[in-house]
């Protein structure tokens, strides 16, 4: 199985509601990862992956939207959103990276890891992507932010 390397710092984190207003405390992250405890926080931890970096883990492989797949991997980036949602999964989007056969730019694809294995969940897998945003108000699955 392969798996984009995974390092995660732990920390002690606010809702984001809080952050704005509130005085850093020692209080437990609302939500971690699937499959990673916090037993070291403030320290990485290598939650998955390999430790060498071949050509296809800095490019990527992105399979079929929406079907996870162990071989499935995002690519190399920096500046990238990420998050953990309500059930453990850790959520990338976009940034500034690699892609096959392109060179570089800024991507707008979304990746959702559940603790064992990455789906492409949206965007594309070239960079410099538009954005497709509809009707204001009114989902719809083309929707998709462009590249940033």
């Amino acid at each position: 199985m392969r798996s984009a390397l995974l390092l995660l710092l732990l920390v002690h984190s606010l809702p984001a509601a809080e952050l704005a207003t509130a005085r850093v405390s020692a209080r437990r992250p609302a939500a971690l990862p699937a499959g990673i405890s916090e037993t070291s926080p403030g320290q990485w931890t290598w939650a998955g992956g390999p430790d060498l970096v071949s050509e296809s883990e800095r490019l990527g492989v992105y399979g079929t939207k929406g079907v996870p797949a162990p071989e499935n991997v995002p690519g190399a980036r920096y500046g990238a959103a990420a998050w953990v949602d309500g059930s453990g999964s850790f959520w990338l989007f976009g940034g500034r990276g690699l892609v096959r056969n392109s060179g570089a730019g800024v991507l707008n694809d979304l990746w959702k890891w559940d603790g064992a294995i990455w789906t492409w969940v949206s965007g594309s897998a070239a960079y410099g992507s538009l954005g497709v945003y509809g009707e204001r108000g009114v989902a719809a699955p083309g929707n998709v932010p462009g590249a940033r």
